[in-house]
């Protein structure tokens, strides 16, 4: 009976400390392919801070990201030195089994701390916000099953050069 409460408690300390170690272990990897993936479905660019939080205890048995520092610049001239948004931090919780099994993405929860969005009209074919783009893109599918969307802190300008009309 020893033996086997011995046992019990080593794999139990074996899987704590692997939950905690392996997101680690794959962050660099993790960082590389959140950039690459955004970066080639937008127009502008996306820009954050490397040093991102990984945990896989806080949301047991999901993946908890959070990235601080986002900021979405464009890339083209018109809107250059705008920054489209601005986010101190983003944290989502992904559904690891169905990453791991299918490769797919599913997104549990979303939070937005001190958000800052900063959208401009010109004309019907110029504003700052149509940064997707059109061109069929396939490999990657996200599946976003949101059970929790939070906001804090957020703000919102909205500029319409024609009729000369700011809000926010």
């Amino acid at each position: 009976m020893r033996k086997f409460l011995l046992s019990i408690a080593i794999f139990l300390v074996l899987l704590v400390s692997s939950a905690i170690f392996i997101p680690y272990l794959f962050k660099d990897e993790i960082v590389e392919k959140i950039k690459t993936e955004i970066n080639s479905q937008i127009s502008a660019q996306l820009s954050f801070n490397n040093d991102i939080t990984i945990n896989i205890l806080k949301s047991f048995p999901d993946l908890s990201i959070a990235l601080s520092d986002v900021a979405i610049h464009h890339s083209d001239s018109t809107f250059s030195k705008d920054t489209l948004v601005q986010i101190k931090k983003v944290s989502t919780v992904l559904d690891l089994r169905e990453l791991y099994q299918n490769q797919n993405i599913i997104l549990k929860a979303f939070s937005l701390d001190k958000p800052t969005f900063h959208m401009e009209y010109v004309n019907d074919s110029l504003n700052n916000w149509d940064i997707f783009k059109t061109e069929d893109t396939t490999g990657s599918s996200i599946s976003i099953n949101l059970n929790t969307i939070t906001v804090t802190n957020g703000e919102f300008t909205y500029i319409d050069q024609p009729s000369n009309m700011r809000v926010g």
